[in-house]
């Protein structure tokens, strides 16, 4: 025995500390490739020539590396040189949640002692290789949230071991199941968010111990297998959702006797919720949302005493909700959106005390919100909007302490606000509008530290109370389609933080005194058709963060002051159309960087177009402007665009510059045409004069330009007829001369209104020829003397004054005698006279 003691010895003195320095070089070799290499820092010799102290590595008691765990640590890299031929004996390879990117190698099949892989949440991309099937002692696999593409390899179903199987939110498709081998030892598997285009998989029927089965957000098609339950008895999790599944839900279903969670949301299942369901007892989440479905929102769902969260929205829906359904005392949430249930709120909900979110919006629900509501305690989400419910917000809503989003608008609730809804401290978010809610915004609003949004549009509110200044939190206010009048109240710029103010749409006379400071945080200010008048209001001059501002259809007059080029560097959007604003357009204006959309049309704007105009930063890029990812535009914009007013999503950017129906004069500048980024151009006036620029084609990006009624001259030039995106054109009444350009995109055109009134353009789609006679730039004084239609005019009067001064007189005399008597009387006096001088 002492031999083999001795031979021992000399193993573990020679042999492992050899081994021992290969694991050591190959993973100093990885670690070159690594971009950060932070987490890895103490890969090092000089730190210690054993692997076994370094961090995330793990050896064997006899002192070979098994285990490699470096998950979320931030390590950027590839596996270019990753030496996988000299770690041998490792079991756990765990790099999840990394940057790791490139691809995987086939020499990954050296982990022949491998067990755990997890390369999940990486970068990775290319094909999964086929020779992980190789790696037989495998008994968890994910590669997860990669990038990788082409079919799963049927190589993988060797894995006999395997029991964790997850290939989820990767390009993987067109797998052909039937050289898959059967699985027998699996029991989670994982291939949601993939492009698999197929009916189910029927290779999955086969993994009979499966316990945990996705395969949503695919392409999946056809029924649902009835056998499904029957084949896979041990489920306790089954995800289909988002794909195209059709048909009704297999009544075999009721064999589910461990079913946990089923997802069925987002497909084409029709109907009917079958009464099946109500059998699988140990049920806790049912989601079954955006289906076919139809029929009633059944009754038996109250013998599922374990059920804690239900989502049964855009079902099609269409019945009363039972009261029994409140017997599933563990209910946590319940979605029921977007449906046409009918009939009251149901108070019989109100003794759900576990509830968190109870959401019914866009539903046919009618009569009171029961006072009982504020037995919801543990509420945190109340959505009723969009339906039908009427009289007062109950007082007892204030209990609800716990309640962040509330959401009351598009009904038909009455009578003021309460004051109670200030105890409700966790509150977040408010949604009025759309009501016939009356009086005061109540004050006690202020008084909710977490108050973030506060909307309330379209009632008939008639103030806010001074003390919602209080407010900490709040960012967003509207107030719009109300009946506020008098003073903008002063108070909001008090409230510290507020970012969003919209009060458009009410009778608001006066924006107050002019030394008030404003809000610095201010971002957004819509005062549109309201009654304000006055100056431009000098108290903007301290919200540096101002980007939109929008004053449009009031009655503000005086000039435009120049210090909002320089006292509002965040100005994107300023709409002040409809006004009665006067004086020359400040060309400071062109100091604006982020300036975005310029509406100054309607108003009484004199004096020429500052050629400064065509320096204005954001608009000369050619890339697109983006307002800063730490603000959000929240109203929708409502701009003109191919001749006519239209609404555009509030982050639509529609780079515009509208100076339309002013009394502007002189030429358009030639600077103008250096904005590249501008796509909306409308100097529709009566005055502006001289030509159109001829570097008017350098505004690739232009899709709407509206040039009419002014006093233009010259020729269209041909730079215009390249504008490809250029879909709406109005030159109409000018005095515009020449043929008209023929470019590729003006053939797309063609009405021929785009220049009525031009009578010296011609080709087509005028009615003009263009000839060697009116092939001319601007006509002058002789080419109207030549031209025949004054030449017919000129020869009709004289003519015309031939036949009534000759016959005028000659005609008379001839047929009245006494007139003719006295006629000659008269000349022969007038001989005799002249006769007489002469003598």
């Amino acid at each position: 025995m002492k031999p083999f003691y001795i031979l021992l010895c000399l193993f573990h003195l020679v042999i492992i500390p050899v081994e021992s320095e290969t694991e050591a070089e190959a993973l100093l070799k990885w670690k070159e490739s690594i971009v950060h290499a932070n987490s890895i820092s103490s890969w090092s010799l000089t730190n210690s020539s054993n692997p076994c102290k370094w961090s995330g590595v793990t050896c064997s008691t006899t002192g070979y590396v098994v285990r490699i765990e470096l998950h979320n640590t931030s390590i950027n890299g590839t596996f270019e040189n990753f030496d996988f031929f000299s770690l041998p004996n490792l079991t756990k390879l765990d790099l999840s949640n990394n940057l790791l990117h490139g691809t995987i190698p086939s020499t990954i099949s050296m982990l022949t002692n491998l067990k755990f892989l997890n390369l999940g949440c990486n970068k990775l991309h290319g094909i999964i290789p086929p020779e992980i099937g190789s790696l037989s002692k495998l008994l968890d696999l994910r590669l997860n949230n990669n990038n990788f593409t082409g079919p799963i390899p049927f190589q993988l179903s060797w894995l006999q071991k395997v029991q964790y199987f997850d290939l989820s939110a990767n390009h993987l498709n067109n797998t052909d199941y039937s050289q898959f081998s059967v699985m027998a030892s699996l029991t989670h598997l994982s291939l949601h968010h993939n492009k698999l285009r197929s009916p189910f998989p029927f290779i999955i029927l086969q993994f009979a111990n499966l316990s945990y089965l996705d395969i949503s957000e695919n392409h999946l098609t056809g029924p649902i297998p009835y056998s499904l339950a029957q084949n896979l008895p041990y489920l306790e999790y089954l995800n289909l959702s988002y794909n195209n599944f059709d048909g009704e839900i297999p009544a075999s279903f009721k064999s589910f006797s461990r079913l946990r969670e089923l997802r069925l949301g987002s497909n084409n299942l029709t109907g009917g919720i079958p009464s099946i369901l109500g059998s699988i007892s140990r049920l806790q989440l049912l989601e079954l949302f955006n289906n076919s479905l139809g029929g009633p929102l059944p009754s038996f769902f109250g013998q599922l005493k374990m059920l804690e969260h239900i989502n049964l929205e855009g079902d099609g829906l269409n019945s009363r909700i039972p009261s029994n359904l409140s017997l599933c005392r563990n209910l946590h949430h319940i979605i029921l959106d977007n449906n046409s249930l009918f009939g009251d709120f149901p108070v019989s909900f109100c003794n759900l005390t576990k509830l968190e979110k109870l959401s019914m919006s866009s539903n046919r629900l009618s009569g009171s919100i029961p006072a009982e509501i504020g037995n919801l305690t543990n509420l945190i989400t109340l959505h009723l909007e969009n339906n039908r419910f009427t009289g007062h917000i109950p007082r007892t809503i204030g209990e609800l302490k716990m309640l962040k989003y509330l959401h009351l608008e598009i009904n038909k609730l009455t009578g003021t606000v309460p004051a109670e809804i200030g105890k409700m401290l966790a509150l977040n978010t408010l949604k009025l509008g759309v009501n016939r809610l009356e009086g005061y915004l109540p004050g006690s609003l202020g008084d909710l530290p977490k108050l973030n949004f506060v909307s309330a549009y379209l009632n008939q509110f008639t103030g806010i109370e001074p003390n919602f200044s209080r407010c900490r939190s709040l960012k967003y206010l509207t107030l719009s389609y109300n009946q506020l009048s008098g003073e903008f109240p002063q108070f909001l710029w008090d409230v510290i933080g507020l970012e969003y103010i919209d009060l458009h749409n009410n009778n608001l006379s006066t924006m107050g005194p002019s030394h008030v400071v404003s809000n610095f945080f201010l971002r957004e200010l819509q005062l549109a058709n309201n009654s304000l008048s006055g100056e431009f209001p000098t108290s903007l001059i301290h919200c540096k963060k101002l980007v939109v501002l929008n004053f449009v259809g009031n009655k503000l007059s005086g000039e435009l002051p120049k210090w909002i080029g320089d006292k509002m560097p965040s100005l994107a959007i300023l709409q002040l159309r409809s006004n009665l604003f006067h004086g020359e357009i400040p060309s400071e204006l062109s100091q604006l960087p982020a300036l975005h959309v310029l509406d100054l049309s309607k108003n009484k704007f004199s004096g020429n177009i500052p050629p400064d105009l065509g320096s204005i930063a954001s608009m000369k890029n050619k890339t697109e402007f983006v307002v800063s990812r730490d603000y959000k535009i929240w109203l929708p914009r409502f701009l003109k665009w191919k001749g006519n007013y239209y609404i555009f999503p509030a982050n639509s950017y529609l780079t515009t510059i509208d100076l339309s129906w002013n009394h502007l004069t002189g030429q358009i500048p030639q600077d103008i045409t250096n904005l590249l980024s501008l796509k909306v151009l409308n100097l529709a006036d009566k005055s502006i004069c001289g030509n159109i620029p001829t570097t008017i084609g350098n505004m690739q990006q232009l899709e709407s330009l509206d040039l009419s009624m002014n006093q233009l001259t010259g020729p269209i030039p041909p730079s215009l007829g390249y504008l490809t995106f250029l879909s709406w054109l109005n030159v109409s009444y000018n005095n515009l001369s020449g043929p008209i350009p023929t470019g590729p995109q003006l053939q797309t055109l063609n009405d021929p209104s785009i220049y009525r009134g031009n009578v010296w353009l011609c080709g087509p789609p005028s009615s003009n020829n263009c000839s060697a006679d009116n092939n001319h730039e601007t006509p002058n004084e002789h080419e109207y003397d030549d031209h025949p239609y004054n030449i017919i005019i000129f020869s009709s009067s004289i003519i015309l004054g031939f036949i009534l001064g000759f016959w005028g007189v000659i005609g008379v005399l001839a047929l009245n005698k006494s007139w003719r008597s006295r006629y000659f009387y008269f000349i022969d006096d007038c001989v005799q006279s002249r006769c007489l001088r002469s003598n």
